[in-house]
């Protein structure tokens, strides 16, 4: 067999019989569990586009141009550019490392002191043209290695995008609820304000006209201020909520506003939700498919550490032409020269570097990523516990507050009609100020507190898809 053929027959044994030092990846033990505490209709849901359920075009339009001008999102999808580049970057070392045309012109001139030059041309171009290759061989698996590394790295920029997706929308949805939740409950402090402003109007007639004292007017100014107070504060709350808006649309307040209409109109709170199995969130949630990849990343890194234990093997070599003459040679007979049989040089063979003598610093790099393999495996058990807790708590949230809101209309109702009692009683002279007041109090509060809990359950909704994984 010629040489150039037994150095292909090599090549090809060794890279066929290449080995992948180091651990391969499976999936860890991960706590689970088998149902939900809260009863809810338990199947397998779609998830895509949760958030239509509200029945609100306005909230439908925000999330559709915060999908296409998140600056977050933006972040997040060149991420995904730099991970995929950087995946190919490491294909590509599984092939010849170095593959590069070389070409040197050299006008060289040996001093005449320097030994073995008495009969030696001191004088002369030294001319060279061909290609040079080196090829490190993949013979304990690093660069295959390196290249799942990379790609769990680019699988997981894929899963950190779409989990961006998913916390940009739900904020989205949450800060709406918020906002609407405001405004009602504006709406019912103005309602309220009114009523108080009338009993303050009553309170001053029945003082004025000597039937009562001057006590029942001050504290009637009394609670009406405190509420008009109570509104100036749910205004502020209305303008941060708004803000934040702005801020996930990547918009100015001004722009928003002049953007989108988000006056005051009742959003429709879904009150039936159904949810998935507790299993399905390990492949739902990006956050965890996410966290999963880089694992995989992780234990690739684990067997690039071991193979620098081993010896690197390569193949080199240089195939060209040279030619040298003295200073008196034509340019026409430098190139006959250089491009004639004679010319041709070249050199290949394999070759091995092996680090010894390393003072146990390899041996510890391996120690460090086996470490740092295990704190990610730590570090995703507990982010599974994490979402069932963020799951378990959403569901009773949301279930609590369709009770509470149940409740809540019972005692605004009773409220309500004890406000009218007792002012009615407090015009014939029946009843004193103290009992209007304790009413318009008791009302104010019933219906304020019936507006967050139905805002409650719409936030409760959010927080169900966003635990579960929801984009």
């Amino acid at each position: 067999m010629r040489g150039i053929e037994w150095i292909l027959f090599t090549l090809a044994v060794v890279t066929i019989g290449c080995i992948r030092v180091g651990p391969d990846y499976s999936e860890p033990y991960v706590p689970t569990q088998d149902s939900w505490t809260e009863e809810l209709p338990v199947d397998d849901i779609d998830l895509g586009r949760w958030w239509e359920n509200y029945h609100d075009d306005t909230l439908n339009a925000l999330i559709e141009y915060a999908l296409a001008d998140n600056y977050s999102l933006d972040a997040a999808a060149y991420r995904i550019i730099a991970a995929r580049a950087n995946l190919g970057f490491a294909i590509g070392e599984l092939f010849p490392q170095t593959q590069q045309g070389e070409g040197s012109l050299l006008r060289t001139q040996f001093s005449a002191n320097a030994p073995n030059t008495i009969n030696a041309s001191r004088h002369f171009w030294d001319s060279i043209l061909g290609l040079r290759i080196a090829w490190e061989l993949d013979f304990w698996g690093r660069f295959t290695r390196g290249v799942q590394a990379a790609y769990g790295e680019y699988v997981a920029s894929q899963e950190d995008f779409q989990d961006i997706q998913r916390i940009l929308i739900s904020d989205i949805v949450l800060a709406y609820v918020q906002q609407k939740t405001f405004q009602k409950r504006i709406a019912v402090l103005e309602r309220n304000i009114a009523i108080q402003h009338r009993s303050v109007e009553i309170a001053l007639t029945r003082w004025q006209g000597g039937y009562e004292s001057e006590l029942d007017y001050a504290q009637a100014v009394s609670l009406w201020k405190e509420t008009i107070a109570q509104q100036v504060n749910l205004e502020i709350d209305l303008k941060r909520v708004t803000t934040t808006i702005a801020t996930l649309l990547g918009l100015t307040p001004e722009a928003l506003l002049c953007t989108f209409n988000l006056e005051d109109r009742p959003i429709h709170t879904p009150s039936n939700a159904t949810i998935a199995y507790p299993a399905q969130i390990l492949c739902q949630r990006p956050d965890l498919r996410r966290t999963s990849a880089l694992l995989f990343a992780q234990c690739a890194r684990v067997g690039i550490a071991i193979s620098d234990l081993f010896p690197r093997i390569s193949f080199t070599g240089f195939l060209g032409v040279e030619c040298a003459g003295d200073t008196r040679s034509t340019a026409n007979q430098g190139v006959k020269h250089l491009l004639s049989g004679n010319s041709l040089t070249f050199f290949y063979g394999p070759d091995f570097v092996w680090p010894i003598l390393n003072y146990c610093r390899l041996e510890n790099r391996v120690i460090e990523q086996y470490a740092i393999l295990e704190v990610g495996i730590a570090d995703y058990r507990n982010q599974v516990l994490q979402a069932y807790k963020e799951i378990e708590d959403a569901l009773t949230f949301y279930v609590k507050s369709q009770e509470e809101t149940a409740n809540l209309e019972d005692s605004f109702k009773h409220a309500k009609r004890s406000v009218d009692i007792s002012t009615l009683q407090y015009q014939e002279g029946l009843a004193d100020y103290t009992r209007v007041l304790n009413s318009l109090q008791l009302q104010v509060a019933a219906e304020d507190n019936l507006a967050q809990a139905e805002g409650n359950i719409g936030l409760a909704y959010a927080f169900i898809f966003r635990s579960l994984g929801a984009l």
